[in-house]
């Protein structure tokens, strides 16, 4: 049994030197870390470049649309402010009933509130419960041993 662990771990041994004489000797650690960083920054430079590039061309064509003295961050605000959800568009059944599930949902939730409340005020009672009486025992105790 020793002989064949043995045979195996030659056998192993073998293959991986065999491995590792047919590998190129490549870059190093340090010598991969420092391409692999110079590359990361490439591409940041790249993304950036190409962002900046496409910023510029919007504020051109921006430029060439829009009038002078017009300011387009004050008209974005109006219109978004102007956009509502449809509502009541023509179907009163559909509108009956969101406002009865909204009043459900209310009912529900008051119910849940006054629940927990309720269940805080039974551990919070039970609790002054146990402390008084371990108040009770405790002053018992000092009562027996002094």
């Amino acid at each position: 049994m020793m002989q064949v662990m043995q045979d195996k771990r030659k056998a192993t041994e073998a293959t991986l030197a065999a491995a590792q004489a047919n590998q190129p000797t490549g870059e190093t650690v340090e010598q991969r870390k420092a391409r692999l960083a110079a590359q990361r920054d490439m591409l940041r430079r790249l993304k950036e470049e190409k962002r900046q590039q496409e910023l510029n061309e919007f504020n051109s064509r921006l430029d060439k649309e829009v009038e002078p003295g017009r300011n387009l961050a004050e008209e974005f605000k109006q219109m978004d402010a102007k956009k509502q959800l449809p509502q009541g568009m023509g179907n009163p059944e559909m509108d009956r009933r969101r406002m009865i599930y909204k009043n459900v949902r209310k009912e529900i939730s008051a119910e849940e509130n006054a629940q927990r409340e309720k269940m805080f005020a039974e551990k919070m009672s039970a609790m002054e419960v146990k402390i008084q009486q371990r108040e009770q025992e405790r002053k018992q105790q000092e009562k027996l041993s002094a």
